[in-house]
């Protein structure tokens, strides 16, 4: 259906939904949209507006579209005024902080655009690893902006970094070394970093992860999107001229966990896309037992054993066998050691990184199999040149081959 919007109009659009400007110019989320024969996915969950920058006419699809006309602009004259604010002073380091469904992706998205258009070269830190908009789930990802983009995901991501899980809470020093490693990184490559944190603000973690990002980062602003007074708690020390205060839209609304699910498999489905099964032999392992041992024969027969290694100290034994091991504690007595047992294709779709010689990540991957005896891997990824990749790093999430969620895997599993 067309829709026909005069200069300063403006429509919010909600997904799933296809839009494609036929005739004029409008803006979405702070980067102008001109006439196209490919029209914008608006993925189902998001909902955004399009302003008309000049008279224009939209072509909208979608059997559950929404379209809605709206009276005045939805994006607060502050966002601006802080946009002008930035520019003005060069400031480099911003950290956007907020609970869940606040609005902070929608906010990163519009100040990087708004800068780009100033001549300011802007990157965006996502460290939302359950929502990720910028690279696949379960890592952080950094967008150095070369075009404006209504939505992060549509760019290639400029670097990831797999901390393995939907959620920081048990990967905790993963997410810290992660979020060190990329802050360096992206202030290199651009004039100002905009860091999108998650929603985890409050509790022993929330507090602690938020006020150690702080910490580490040292941002120049600090924008809180907040209801009420629920992030005060993580900004009581900071200097006043530091903190921003935004409130948070009343059309921002919440995201039901299936709805994210779905969201976040569409990223991962887009980014296995072209993945292809690839071999990798004689390769390091990270966030595993598994590689880091002394290969070595136990001293009592193990049924069904194909690999062993003998650990670090008191961590003892880890096996490999074809099936559980039946007695452990009977084993363990004999062994007069601890033991790991790790069951062969247990490994089946656990999502991996693959790291080269400087441990930089150059994507993820589902792996398919592994010959623990003769350390060869079967994997599915994206991830093309095969001879960089010098390390496999373990995570807690299972991934199959077409970018679907397959489960969960206990940390110190491998």
């Amino acid at each position: 259906m067309n829709h026909t919007l005069k200069k300063g109009e403006i429509l919010s659009v909600a997904g799933p939904a296809f839009v494609r400007v036929k005739r004029g110019m409008v803006e979405i989320v702070g980067a102008p949209l001109k006439p196209s024969r490919v029209p914008l996915k608006i993925p189902e969950g998001k909902t955004v507006p399009f302003e008309a920058r000049k008279p224009s006419v939209l072509s909208i699809t979608g059997a559950d579209a929404r379209v809605e006309e709206i009276r005045k602009r939805t994006i607060p004259r502050k966002w601006d005024l802080l946009i002008e604010r930035i520019a003005r002073r060069r400031i480099r380091k911003i950290i956007v902080l907020g609970e869940m469904d606040t609005g902070k992706s929608f906010f990163a998205t519009y100040v990087a655009n708004k800068l780009l258009g100033r001549g300011i070269r802007p990157a965006v830190l996502d460290c939302d690893i359950g929502q990720s908009d910028i690279g696949p789930p379960g890592c952080f990802g950094v967008l150095v902006l070369k075009r404006p983009t209504p939505f992060l995901a549509l760019q290639e991501p400029t670097a990831i970094e797999m901390v393995g899980a939907h959620s920081p809470a048990l990967h905790f020093l993963p997410t810290v070394a992660a979020f060190s490693r990329m802050t360096k990184q992206a202030l290199k490559s651009a004039d100002v970093l905009i860091i999108n944190t998650n929603g985890w603000v409050q509790g022993d973690g929330g507090r602690a992860m938020k006020r150690t990002k702080l910490e580490a980062f040292d941002p120049d602003l600090i924008v809180l999107m907040q209801r009420d007074r629920e992030l005060e708690h993580l900004v009581v020390r900071e200097p006043k001229r530091k903190i921003v205060r935004m409130v948070v839209s009343r059309k921002a609304s919440f995201t039901p966990p299936d709805e994210r699910k779905l969201l976040r498999e569409e990223i991962s489905r887009r980014y296995m896309k072209n993945a292809r099964t690839i071999t990798i032999r004689g390769f390091f392992t990270a966030r595993a037992y598994y590689g880091t041992g002394q290969v070595s024969q136990p001293p009592v027969p193990v049924p069904g054993l194909l690999h062993a290694e003998r650990l670090s100290g008191w961590e003892g034994w880890l096996l490999v066998t074809k099936k559980p091991i039946r007695n452990p504690a009977r084993l363990s007595e004999r062994l007069k050691s601890r033991i790991m047992n790790i069951v062969a294709g247990s490994e089946r779709n656990v999502m991996v990184g693959l790291l080269d010689a400087r441990d930089r990540c150059l994507g993820i991957g589902s792996l398919q199999s592994l010959d623990y005896a003769r350390r060869i891997a079967r994997i599915v990824t994206p991830v093309r040149n095969k001879k960089a990749i010098c390390t496999i790093q373990f995570s807690s999430l299972r991934l199959d081959p077409k970018g679907y969620e397959a489960g969960f895997v206990t940390p110190g599993s491998f």
